[in-house]
């Protein structure tokens, strides 16, 4: 018994699933396929993603909000996307942020006892720094 009501329990899925696909494939939509090819070559052959990426990311650099880095990039797309011919490109400030910027310009630990051994770091942003060389 239990069987037979799983069996119909299918066939009624299958049968709302087969309904609410048919007006689908019954519908035909035309596409221009010289429109298709002209964007498809627009992409291939003048694409500018690379550079806009290596600008962005190399470029640029990081940009944690307020600090210099993030005007930097700011002034790059701003002058990239004037570049390219958009009007009235404009800086907009989203909102007050009174904590202030944070910029690093190195970090550096070493192990020294029982040997030396310097370590690959990169502080957690707004951290504070030292007052020169730490031990212990």
């Amino acid at each position: 018994m239990k069987i037979r009501f799983e069996n119909l329990r299918m066939m009624l899925v299958a049968a709302i699933l087969f309904a609410m696909v048919m007006p689908v494939v019954s519908q035909e939509v035309s596409v221009d396929l010289e429109v298709v090819y002209k964007i498809r070559q627009e992409g291939q052959r003048n694409s500018d993603i690379e550079n806009l990426a290596y600008i962005m990311t190399d470029l640029a650099g990081p940009r944690l909000t307020g600090s210099q880095g993030l005007d930097r990039a700011n002034e790059i797309a701003r002058a990239k996307l004037a570049e390219y011919g958009f009007a009235n490109v404009r800086i907009e400030e989203a909102g007050d942020f009174s904590r202030g910027g944070w910029d690093y310009s190195k970090a550096y630990a070493a192990m020294v006892l029982p040997y030396y051994n310097n370590f690959s770091v990169t502080p957690v942003a707004w951290t504070a720094g030292t007052d020169g060389i730490g031990q212990g």
